[in-house]
């Protein structure tokens, strides 16, 4: 069962990422903060991070998606500014969509 719960949230993550990247595509922004919003509250459900957006499993020990969903998510914890500032999902989502290659090195070449 708990298998089944990881595949469904690694189909969900996937999902939601090339959804963000129609929505960025199109410059819907708010939209696009929305649907990873309910991915993040997903998350929490399924007790992959906390309220705080603190990472409560080993991302290494995770599916493909869902770890460098959770490795974004350290590491735009670590990049908060000197005011330390709370984290928003636009900068979770900034980070984990720029460490994705299909946006990487398919999108954004496309873009300019």
């Amino acid at each position: 069962m708990e298998e089944i719960a990881a595949l469904q949230l690694e189909h969900d993550i996937e999902q939601c990422l090339w959804t963000c990247i129609e929505l960025y595509e199109e410059e819907r922004y708010v939209q696009m903060a929305t649907t990873f919003s309910v991915l993040l509250a997903q998350l929490q459900r399924e007790q992959y991070i906390d309220y705080a957006f603190a990472v409560l499993v080993e991302p290494d020990a995770c599916l493909p998606q869902a770890r460098l969903l959770l490795q974004s998510l350290q590491h735009a914890q670590a990049r908060k500014t000197h005011k330390r500032k709370l984290l928003t999902h636009r900068q979770i989502l900034r980070v984990w969509l720029r460490q994705h290659k299909a946006f990487s090195y398919e999108f954004l070449p496309n873009t300019f």
